[in-house]
This record gives C-alpha cells, structure tokens and sequence, in this order.
C-alpha cells in the first residue's frame, strides 16, 4: 500500500510540474509578445532631418487674412495656406522648418466643434488661434511643443484655427474677441 500511495504522489506531483511549467512558459511567452509591442508602439525610429527635408512642403499663398481689434480697427494681414480637407489638415504645418512671421494656416473644419490639433513632426513652435464660427478669436494656445502628441484641445466649439509662428499673436497685440477676415 505504501509504495501505491507513494507513486500515486509522484504521478500527482509530475502533473503538477508539467501544468506550471506550461503555465510559466505561456505567461513567458505573453510577456515578451507585450514588450515588443510596447516597445514598437512607444519608441518609434526618429525621423532624422535629411528624411524630413525630402517630405518638406513648400509654403503656398492661397490668400491674405487679416486680424481686427473687437472694434474694427486693423492690427495685421498675413499671407495664408488654407487646409479645409481631412488630408491637408491632418498634414498641417508638419515637415516644415521654415515659416516666415508674415505667413500661417488656416484650418477650415466643416462644422463647428471642440477641435483638437497635435505638433507630431512639426518643428515649427506655433501659436494656435482658435476661430468661432462667427469668426472672432475663442482663445491662444502659444508656443506649442515641438513634436508633440499630445492633443491641444479647444475649451469650446470652433470653426477655424490658426497656426503662426509662436509669439506672433502675443507681438501683435491678438486676444480673445478679435476678429478675422480673409
């Protein structure tokens, strides 16, 4: 009986081995599957300059805008690149190294809503003019981060925004209640 118990014991024991090795290696296994992905997901390959420079856009003058004082009175025009398509928004001011204090963006949305706008693969630090559907300035997001995915939201609904470099509405005298025309 003793030498029953006993092999009964090992067999039991063995099994019990062989389910926690397995168990083991599966956990293993899902930990190095999760590393990896982490690891591509969160450390992309940089993008060096030379990359960035065949992608670079050239500036295109599409019209002029212009900012008004809540009064009417006139404070400064630049020359603006319009981007009032999914693409042309998403693409943005991305790849550029050059934007001249005369020049910027202007993103059209189709509807008034809470936008949200990101400086991944720009170099550009920017000021960002959130525009009202009535076409008065919401709020200034300024000197945005360079290469940031982090999401710049609207505090509330806009139809436009503007991208100029950063300090240009801080040196031109642009606060909320400004108006625009273009």
């Amino acid at each position: 009986m003793r030498n029953r118990r006993s092999s009964n014991h090992r067999k039991k024991k063995s099994g019990y081995n062989i389910k926690k090795i397995i168990l083991y290696s599966l956990a293993l296994i899902a930990i190095i599957f999760i590393y990896g992905y982490l690891s591509k997901a969160g450390h992309k390959q940089p993008v060096t300059m030379t990359e960035d420079k065949a992608k670079e856009p050239v500036f295109r003058k599409d019209t002029e805008l212009s900012f008004f004082n809540p009064d009417g009175s006139m404070i400064r025009s630049i020359d603006i690149e319009i981007a009032d398509t999914d693409e042309t928004r998403l693409q943005g001011l991305m790849y550029r190294t050059v934007l001249l204090q005369n020049q910027g963006m202007l993103f059209i949305f189709p509807r008034t809503e809470i936008v949200s706008m990101w400086m991944q693969n720009t170099y550009i630090p920017l000021d960002m003019i959130f525009v009202r559907e009535n076409k008065t300035v919401s709020e200034i997001i300024t000197a945005s981060t360079t290469h940031s995915e982090r999401f710049l939201i609207s505090e509330e609904e806009c139809r436009y925004v503007i991208e100029v470099n950063a300090g240009f509405a801080e040196a031109n005298g642009i606060r909320e209640g400004c108006l625009i025309a273009w």
